[in-house]
């Protein structure tokens, strides 16, 4: 996609100004993911960017040119060219991208839809090449009902790539699948196929590894009737884990391998620690070559290949669980697997009837359980110096880190389920045990601190020796990071946010219980008004205070804290949680 890179000022130089150098974008929203201020000049963006397509291109690698209506979050309408053009936009009837700098201009409008391309134009001038073409059409957007919202993304279509084929009437151009996954329904897809040239253009399906089985590229009917691209997500949002279904995927590659429509293979990792294993699995399966766990812990650890192997083997189901699936038919266990923000996660399963908390409790306790071994194994490998080989140390930190995700996530489905049926009186106060949650977080956070990719702060001071940093960067990456969209395992945020929310949330439990005050979850005041304290201190504190806060480095603290994973586990047995 063309992202927050200078294409603006590229196609409308008049117009459109280079923001400052220092200060936030105009038009951004702090404290969001949509505050959009670059760490580095965006001029010099422009430049890193020209840099990297000529070599992409002299590496015969093809850089899609994007067009269609694109504006949204990451590629937000500059505000000089709204308030130069004024643009007619669509009204939506979904509340997403409603600021008036990513909403859809009209691109029924002639002048409109030649602005729009007016912006590809650019981009092909400056980076790019007009040998592979992409859109993304009108995704995620609603538009009045059902119907007029798919009668007006097929206008989009029509008419974007009608405007493309004007000037580039045999250009191959990828139709990318998110939109059909996320709004659409399989008959809406398969009519939808009908309009496209399959002589010039790939539906290009980066989410074939969903288990959202009624609503997949097999039921649009790709194999074997369109051409397509067969592409896996690996995480949605921050599902940042190991979290894979190898079975799945790998019974679903055997079939696109063999089916004549299919033209190739992408990564599309939403995943900023992409899991090792699957990288090499899915290139070694794209060369048609069989790929067993037993080869890649062999090639890539060497001494460490049959405790690593182990640690695999070990977490292979419970993993599999923890695979992403956008399913619109149920409700899953999505909100167990995101528990940083926990003040949001509790409304959202106050919304759960109980049978469908006990379905969630039941599926995460049959299939998500980590053996202790697990942990024995992990402290094994580090006695015997896995910290001192990087790829076997990064590999054991993701590890542990999912294991101890799935620990978390089983144990905040208990204490949903535990209140619930207390609520309801069909159980006393004494089953709900919420202390274990904080425990898991913090033995989390603590061996996350073992290693710098996870560090917000390590992170941000790569930033500096290269270019001058915008001053108000900290702030933005902060805002960037800690929205509920985009928290994930940074280890700052353990001690800052994590921890101490699940303490306030465990201490709210028991004064509700304790007085018998069976409230629902949905508005807890006194829990949100606590998370929005230590928010408030979150900001006032510099990220290299909050990381000097963070244990050391030593492999004597990276056993201590396994060794607290092992007692945990121990704890929870010993309780007869479940």
């Amino acid at each position: 996609r063309i992202g927050n890179d200078d294409i603006f000022q590229k196609a409308y130089p008049e117009i459109v100004p280079y923001p400052p150098e220092d200060g936030h974008f105009p038009g951004s929203i702090p404290r969001s993911y949509n505050d959009r201020t670059t760490f580095w000049p965006l001029r010099y963006r422009g430049e890193l960017r020209k840099q990297i397509l000529d070599y992409a291109k002299d590496h015969d690698l093809m850089h899609p040119e994007d067009m269609g209506p694109f504006t949204h979050w990451y590629s937000a309408t500059p505000v000089e060219y709204l308030k130069h053009f004024k643009p007619a936009m669509l009204d939506q009837s979904s509340a997403t991208y409603s600021e008036d700098t990513m909403k859809i201009w009209d691109f029924r409008k002639d002048e409109i839809l030649e602005q729009y391309w007016k912006v590809t134009k650019a981009h092909i001038e400056h980076y790019g090449s007009p040998e592979l073409f992409h859109t993304i059409g009108l995704a995620e957007r609603k538009f009045g009902d059902s119907a007029e919202g798919m009668r007006l993304k097929l206008i989009a279509y029509k008419r974007f790539i009608a405007r493309m084929r004007k000037e580039y009437p045999d250009a191959p151009l990828l139709i990318a699948s998110w939109d059909f996954m996320f709004r659409w329904e399989p008959e809406d897809v398969r009519e939808l196929l009908k309009y496209f040239d399959p002589d010039n253009t790939i539906i290009l399906e980066y989410t074939a590894d969903s288990g959202f089985v009624r609503n997949n590229y097999k039921t649009w009917n790709l194999p074997g009737n369109f051409p397509w691209i067969y592409g896996i997500f690996q995480g949605l949002e921050p599902q940042n884990t190991l979290g894979f279904d190898f079975d799945q995927t790998g019974a679903r590659l055997d079939e696109a391998l063999r089916d004549p429509m299919c033209k190739g293979l992408v990564i599309w990792s939403e995943n900023s620690h992409a899991n090792a294993r699957l990288l090499d699995y899915m290139t070694e399966r794209a060369a048609g070559r069989k790929r067993e766990l037993a080869d890649f812990c062999r090639d890539r650890y060497g001494r460490f290949a049959e405790m690593m192997n182990r640690l695999w083997n070990y977490g292979e189901e419970a993993f599999k669980l923890y695979a992403w699936e956008c399913n619109r038919d149920r409700r899953g266990i999505d909100g167990a697997v995101m528990c940083f923000d926990l003040a949001r996660q509790a409304k959202i399963y106050d919304t759960f009837s109980p049978d469908e908390l006990r379905e969630c409790a039941a599926e995460l306790a049959k299939k998500s359980e980590i053996p202790a071994d697990f942990y024995l194994e992990a402290a094994e490998c580090v006695k015997a110096g896995a910290a001192g080989d990087p790829m076997v140390f990064r590999d054991l930190i993701d590890l542990l880190r999912t294991a101890l995700s799935c620990e978390i996530s089983r144990e905040w489905i208990r204490i949903q389920l535990a209140f619930r049926d207390w609520r309801d009186g069909r159980v006393e106060g004494k089953g709900i045990v919420p202390d274990r949650l904080a425990a898991w977080l913090r033995c989390q956070g603590n061996i996350l601190s073992q290693h710098d990719d996870f560090s917000l702060y390590k992170s941000f001071r790569r930033l500096f020796g290269k270019h001058h940093v915008n001053s108000v960067s900290e702030e933005v990456l902060k805002g960037n990071s800690e929205n509920a969209y985009c928290r994930a395992q940074i280890s700052e945020f353990y001690p800052a946010f994590y921890i101490p929310q699940a303490e306030v949330y465990a201490a709210f439990i028991k004064k509700l219980v304790d007085t018998e005050n069976r409230v629902p979850l949905n508005d807890p005041e006194l829990f949100l008004g606590e998370c929005e304290k230590r928010r408030e201190r979150f900001y006032a504190m510099p990220l290299s205070e909050l990381h000097e806060k963070l244990p050391r480095f030593s492999e004597e603290n990276l056993l201590r804290f396994i060794n607290d994973a092992i007692d945990l586990k121990h704890s929870t047995i010993r309780k007869g949680v479940s």
